[in-house]
Order: C-alpha cells, then structure tokens, then sequence
C-alpha cells in the first residue's frame, strides 16, 4: 500500500476513535501530526526521541488529548488506567495500531496513536 493509502488508512482509524471517544464524553484535541526532519532531529539531540524513523515523519503518528468536563471545568486526562479503554479501542482497530500508554517504561506517552509501517519507506 502507498504511504498516501496509510495516512488516508490511518485518519480513518483516528476519526473512529474519536467518535469513540466522544460517545464517552471525552472532549478531544490535537498536537503534532506531522513533523519535519529537522524537528525529528533535535528531538534525538536532546534525547525526547530515541529515534530518526518516527511514525510523525510519515504522518501517521498523532498527540491527541483528552479531557472530561468536571463541574464546567475541563480536566486533562493522563493516566494510563483512565485512558486504557481509548488505548485498547485505538490497537483493536487494527493491528498495526500502537498507543503510547502501552510503551515500556519512561518512554510512556499516552497522547500517542500510531500506526506502525514498519522500517522507513
């Protein structure tokens, strides 16, 4: 499958979980999609990725936020236990699908969704 067909394939995938998401009264938002080389780059300099075949130089990486409306204030959301419900919905849509709240040790990111590719294309 062309990268187009995985993005396409990929935002597929995020617009189901975000309706998911929604039917549990989550309000969504948005950080990095995309991501330059260069920016790749410093991340690996300053030691915030461990990698230069990140998921977000493909775009098929996204940070996605979520937070529950408590007593008209927004609450952010960061556990892995809250979150694990958005976790495991996001890898059951296919097997490709990786949270960040399922990462081994310091490297935990739970506004992390990717889809995994493989080795660089």
């Amino acid at each position: 499958m062309s990268l187009i067909h995985e993005q396409a394939a990929f935002l597929k995938d995020i617009r189901k979980l975000l309706d998911f998401a929604d039917a549990k009264n989550y309000v969504v938002t948005a950080g990095e999609l995309g991501r330059s080389a260069e920016t790749q780059s410093m991340y690996l300099r300053s030691h915030r990725s461990e990698t230069m075949d990140d998921m977000h130089l493909r775009q098929c990486a996204i940070d996605l936020y979520f937070f529950l409306d408590e007593s008209d204030h927004l609450q952010l959301v960061t556990s892995v236990d809250r979150l694990e419900e958005i976790g495991k919905a996001w890898e059951d849509l296919d097997p490709r699908n990786r949270w960040g709240g399922h990462r081994e040790g310091a490297a935990t990111e739970t506004p992390r969704f990717e889809r995994d590719l493989g080795p660089g294309r």
